[in-house]
């Protein structure tokens, strides 16, 4: 009897001699967590007997061998909180509310307390000072070092990665929306790299999460124009309106947006065989475009977001979009002794249609939810018309499309150090494309995707983060040109590592697979004549493509980010030219492609608000098919901005210079691509920031030729095709906003007020 005694003795001391403290933090302003809190614990002598710091969604945990007696809780931008227990902390203890600090600083600089890093994302926490002279969403990424706006296209960029999607608590939105979001509604920015789960398609993710207590209205309206000064007939005009009405428990949004683009270009080719040039077009000059496009979009969407409690919410979003757009391009062209004129015309309009309804919300106090179901549905009607001499070709197609997206995940915190992550994604496709005039069906699909995804997480402090998880893809897929229906199914493993040894330079890794494939058109046998020696088609044999991509990155805290990635492929997807009988075909075929990135990038505030950013790369790949010919390519690429926002004005001042050279590798010949833009420009607000106005002006420059070459060699068969991008390098872009609104939060306004500089 007394060992029975001895073995429970032994099981039952240590938690009888635990105490095991756990609640949440948040602050007093808007109830939103506060996270990364230092939690200290004291006896009644006021002996130290352990700490923590709170988990991003402000919750903490902490176990002590001793009575816990005190508890002190620190942040920066909070007032110091101490609370006593004379029975001392036990269990949950709820929520702990922290004050804000009031200070008048002269000049605010958003630094490394404000920003949390793991492996996944970075989250930047909004402040009064960073919304400080910003009225709209765009404005205020343009603050936050490692982004970049363009004034003229509002396009926002992280680091190398241009035009990212922007998403708003973690579900899509129309883009014009985003970006026009009112800053006082905006609590965090997520920077999500290599995310998993629905967002994978996309290297970065933009995702703004909100305050759940603001009240109040916001209007925004918008124009962006341009203007080539060498073409007179480039422009683009695009114009739009925003809304947002906030009650307490619905939140009802939408936009209106209408964009005309018209564009011209120039492009030249040869055709030659068995060394022979028989066909050739007249040579090009970029002050005579011989190539347009034409499109018309207008698109329409209405949202809104019902409160079921302070922590979950349902939402309902419809979208409208219809699209026309042409193409069209005339040559001259000799053919030895004969010489004619060739035209081709591609009349393209659709009608978009998309349903979707939203779940987000936190159930058993440590489970996260999010949930959506979309339906979509387009309608395609197609003319494509050439002519050559006597011959004369028109094909109208009709195409229908019918797509359904389920999506499911959660978030499970395991205490302080580990979490669990799981969605799953179910999509069927339904696709057809029929001979508008015989209402004869030319190609048909069906499509069924399963996506798994499982992931933990592990953070033992603050500063080391490592997630690793795996992706299982199921795909099935029925076309009328397969007798059976195809499956397959891939396991595609993820890995994510952040760690920061010093307060100067952390560590970030990446690697995952993934496999892509073949979109709808690319398996399409549909053929079109492109000009007078060459046809399109698809490939209904292309298999999917199988990627691995690693990439490490250094950081080096407010000095340089160097970053390099390799990344190798099975059976990309590439263009392919093949002959068959007297035609040619441009069509796709698979190969195995390898990708090395070697880059550096850079945010400087160099004072008196003067901003420098840069990045700077080079890349090398090559391609290659069974017979080992491996054909190589490389990249050099600099993208850099220089910012002055006059001090004590609403002025500021822009200077920013672009420089791509490419050599791709192509698996029969070669390309040459060339680009270079120097952009100045000049931006101002008026009636008290609620009018901002801004001007660029492209210089054309002649570092390099800007011209572009495309060549394409068989046994005996040689296809080349040439451009010259000087074209619109001559362009001024006019943005102009205008937003007011009126509101505030439900609880105490007073957001924090306090940035600290380091």
């Amino acid at each position: 009897m007394k060992y029975i005694w001895v073995v429970l003795m032994l099981f039952l001391f240590p938690f009888t001699c635990l105490a095991q403290v756990r609640g949440k933090i948040v602050s007093v302003s808007d109830s939103s967590c506060v996270p990364f809190v230092t939690v200290s614990a004291f006896d009644k002598t006021n002996r130290f007997l352990g700490g923590v710091r709170s988990m991003e969604t402000g919750e903490f945990s902490l176990e002590s061998k001793g009575n816990i007696y005190k508890l002190s809780f620190q942040s920066i931008g909070f007032e110091k909180r101490d609370t006593i227990s004379p029975l001392g902390f036990k269990g949950d203890i709820g929520v702990v509310v922290l004050q804000s600090k009031v200070e008048n600083l002269k000049e605010v600089v958003a630094v490394a307390d404000m920003v949390s890093r793991n492996a996944s994302k970075e989250t930047v926490f909004i402040t009064d000072s960073l919304r400080k002279g910003t009225t709209s969403a765009i404005q205020l990424l343009a603050k936050i070092p490692g982004i970049t706006t363009d004034w003229g296209t509002d396009e926002v960029n992280v680091g190398k990665d241009k035009n990212v999607p922007v998403i708003i608590n973690g579900k899509e939105v129309k883009r014009e929306y985003a970006i026009s979001i009112n800053p006082k509604r905006i609590k965090t920015v997520e920077i999500m790299r290599y995310p998993a789960g629905k967002y994978s398609e996309y290297p970065v993710v933009l995702n703004m999460e909100l305050v759940n207590d603001y009240t109040g209205w916001d209007i925004s309206a918008f124009s962006r124009n341009l203007y080539s000064f060498r073409n007179k007939h480039s422009n683009r005009e695009a114009m739009g309106a925003n809304f947002t009405y906030t009650f307490p428990r619905v939140n009802l949004y939408g936009s209106l947006n209408f964009t005309h683009r018209q564009n011209y270009d120039v492009l030249g080719y040869e055709y030659s065989n068995l060394g022979d040039v028989t066909i050739k077009s007249k040579a090009i000059d970029y002050r005579k475009p011989n190539m347009s496009t034409g499109s018309n979009i207008g698109s329409f969407s209405l949202g809104t977001d019902y409160k079921l409690s302070d922590n979950q919410t349902l939402s309902v979003q419809a979208w409208i979009e219809t699209k026309g757009s042409k193409q069209s391009d005339f040559f001259s062209v000799s053919n030895r002794d004969e010489k004619y004129e060739s035209n081709s015309l591609d009349d393209f309009n659709t009608d978009d249609y998309t349903i979707g309804l939203f779940y987000k919300g936190t159930v058993l106090k440590h489970l996260n939810l999010s949930s959506e179901l979309i339906y979509n549905r387009y309608d395609i009607h197609e003319d494509r018309f050439y002519s050559a001499k006597n011959d004369v070709a028109q094909i109208p197609y009709k195409g229908d499309k019918n797509y359904w997206r389920y999506y499911l995940s959660g978030y499970y915190n395991l205490g302080n150090k580990v979490s669990l992550w799981a969605d799953f994604t179910q999509i069927w496709k339904d696709y057809s494309n029929s001979d508008r005039n015989e209402n004869v069906l030319l190609h048909s699909s069906k499509e069924t995707r399963s996506k798994l995804m499982g992931a933990i997480s592990y953070q033992p402090f603050r500063n080391f983060n490592a997630l690793l998880g795996t992706h299982l893809l199921a795909v099935k897929d029925e076309n009328q040109l397969k007798a059976v229906s195809e499956k397959h199914t891939s396991w595609m493993p993820l890995f994510k590592g952040y760690w920061k040894p010093v307060k100067w330079m952390y560590l970030q890794y990446n690697y995952f697979c993934d496999v892509e494939y073949p979109n709808l058109d690319q398996l399409s046998t549909v053929r079109w004549q492109v000009n007078d020696v060459l046809w399109h088609r698809g490939n209904s044999e292309l298999k999917p493509r199988i990627m691995h991509y690693s990439e490490i990155t250094v950081n080096f805290v407010n000095i340089v980010k160097i970053d390099y990635m390799y990344k190798q492929s099975k059976d990309e997807i590439i263009d392919y030219y093949q002959q068959e009988e007297d035609k040619t075909y441009q069509t796709q075929a698979n190969c195995n492609y390898r990708h090395n990135y070697l880059g550096m990038e850079g945010d400087y505030n160099l004072g008196k608000g003067v901003e420098l950013s840069f990045v700077a790369n080079y890349q090398w790949y090559h391609r290659y098919m069974k017979d080992d010919t491996k054909h190589f390519g490389r990249t050099w690429y600099l993208d850099t901005q220089l910012l002055w926002n006059v001090p004590n004005t609403k002025l500021s001042f822009m200077a920013s210079y672009f420089l791509r050279h490419d050599k791709l590798p192509l698996l029969q010949g070669k390309q040459y691509d060339e680009e270079e833009k120097l952009f100045i420009g000049t931006s101002c607000s008026l009636l008290k920031g609620k009018l901002p106005i801004s001007l660029e002006v492209s210089i054309p420059t002649s570092m390099i030729s800007k011209k572009t070459y495309t060549k394409v060699s068989l046994p005996n068969f040689a296809y080349q095709t040439y451009g010259d991008n000087r074209v619109n390098a001559f362009v001024a872009l006019i943005s102009v906003k205008y937003s007011l609104g009126k509101g505030k939060t439900t609880k105490l306004n007073n957001s924090k007020n306090l940035d600290v500089e380091k």
